[in-house]
């Protein structure tokens, strides 16, 4: 869904072959044990739409990872299907606000798109690229498909990628291609030893000569005396030349000859080597040996002769096969060990690989559980905050109360000042009355004083009185107590 939604088109709108590389791509990333995500998966592919298709193709990019499912479709562009989204199935196309999480109908003119950079991936996303990029190229797709039916999907893509490393039409053209090279020996170990009894005059065993693939040529029998390889070998050391025919096995000499003729046939088989032309030697075992020591020369020479005519019959009915073809079936079969040796390397490296992959995805593992560890811890650090916030805003809530409070008793005392001014008015006017009454009695008290004992009103003062037989200062009125006179 992520595909479709950054190249913004419809499903039925890629190519099919997409389809099985976005399937393939999910089988890969089970195996490796990573999380198959669209950023990874594009990082391999780009496209390029063209105004004359409607449908859009992928294209590789940074590394051919996989080859095509099928290299033609037929009919895939005419024919059409209708799918019916039942209620269970919406939240597979829709998100929670009911908007498609695709394309549901095909763009006119979709956008092409690189391949997403590896720079835009996140560092544990980096860590599967790296992973990703050590796959070999051009893994062929079907095989791994059919990897969803096995129970252990892991191990079924190591298999099928360790025979597949390279393909078989590759395959057939390297050893097509071999064909014409020149045939290289190849020293071939006999699958069996059998132990030979002892001579002093034997020749050195070599090996037959053999291509490449290890198939020996058409042996011939030779029975050679005790001493005649030891002669031979004299006659070489001093230089002298022995005659031999176009055959690979040489002829003996007259000497030789002589020397056979003169020996014990139980000898030469018994003492000596029964040897597979010039490079070749069959050495009989002790049971053989048991068996032929009794035998008479008439009757070893009766048998030999028996088995000459039937190995006469037996190359008659089954003639020589065609050297040539046996050179090439020998080039062919050294190809296929040449294949079979890299095929192996390839397989030991891609088990090394998968052993570095485990390696990684232990180490992932280990990651992933310090992270949790660090969200957890940040989880109860949040809690921790969350209740620090809750208690900041009760206490918040008490300090605008308080606030609240305080603003109403500041109201309060500044009505009760109002009053006390109103009050201490109202007092200022009353003293202001009852001291002008006071004195305006005072007053008319002086006047009768004055007037009936003649006396000089200076002596009398309104804020003097008699007080104990003492003149004392009685009176005063309030606004001279709240401001006193300033003194000299």
């Amino acid at each position: 869904m992520a595909v479709l939604r950054q190249i913004q088109c419809a499903p039925t709108q890629i190519h099919p072959n997409v389809w099985a590389s976005m399937q393939v791509f999910d089988v890969l990333c089970q195996a490796a044990g990573l999380t198959p995500t669209m950023p990874l998966f594009l990082h391999f592919y780009k496209t390029r739409p063209t105004a004359s298709k409607g449908w859009v193709s992928f294209l590789g990019a940074n590394k051919s990872l996989l080859t095509l499912y099928l290299a033609s479709y037929k009919g895939f562009k005419t024919g059409f299907f209708k799918v019916a989204i039942p209620g269970k199935g919406r939240r597979f196309i829709f998100d929670e606000q009911n908007r498609p999480k695709f394309p549901l109908y095909w763009t006119v003119f979709p956008l092409p798109t690189d391949a997403w950079a590896e720079e835009r991936l996140t560092p544990a996303k980096q860590a599967d690229l790296a992973v990703l990029k050590t796959l070999p190229d051009k893994i062929p797709p079907r095989p791994l498909i059919q990897c969803l039916r096995s129970p252990d999907l892991p191990r079924a893509v190591y298999e099928i990628m360790a025979r597949t490393t390279v393909s078989n039409a590759e395959f057939l053209a390297r050893a097509k291609s071999r064909r014409r090279e020149e045939d290289v020996p190849e020293e071939v170990t006999p699958l069996q030893s059998v132990p030979a009894a002892p001579s002093t005059g034997r020749a050195p065993a070599t090996t037959a000569p053999t291509g490449a693939s290890g198939v020996v040529s058409r042996p011939r029998f030779i029975v050679k005396p005790p001493g005649s390889g030891a002669a031979a070998a004299a006659a070489a050391d001093k230089g002298k030349k022995s005659k031999t025919d176009d055959s690979p096995t040489g002829r003996p000499s007259k000497k030789h000859k002589k020397g056979e003729t003169s020996g014990s046939l139980a000898g030469a088989f018994l003492g000596g080597d029964v040897r597979l032309d010039e490079e070749v030697s069959l050495q009989l075992g002790p049971r053989v040996t048991d068996a032929l020591k009794d035998v008479s020369e008439e009757e070893a020479l009766r048998t030999a002769g028996e088995l000459t005519l039937r190995l006469v019959a037996l190359y008659t009915k089954f003639p020589r096969p065609d050297r040539s073809r046996m050179e090439s079936l020998e080039k062919e079969l050294a190809a296929a060990k040449t294949k079979l040796n890299e095929v192996k390397a390839s397989a030991a490296d891609l088990k090394t690989q998968f052993d570095r992959l485990s390696g990684i995805k232990a180490e992932h593992a280990k990651c992933a559980g310090l992270l949790k560890a660090a969200d957890d811890r940040a989880k109860a650090e949040q809690a921790k905050a969350g209740e620090a916030a809750e208690e900041l805003r009760k206490l918040q809530r008490r300090f605008d109360d308080l606030t609240l409070e305080h603003m109403a008793a500041a109201g309060s005392a500044s009505d009760w000042q109002k009053k006390a001014k109103e009050f201490q008015a109202e007092l200022r006017v009353a003293d202001e009355q009852v001291f002008a009454q006071y004195e305006a009695g005072f007053q008319s008290a002086v006047d009768l004083a004055v007037f009936y004992y003649k006396c000089s009103p200076d002596r009398f003062d309104v804020h003097m009185g008699v007080v104990d037989g003492k003149i004392e200062r009685v009176f005063d009125r309030l606004d001279e107590v709240n401001d006193p006179p300033a003194e000299d």
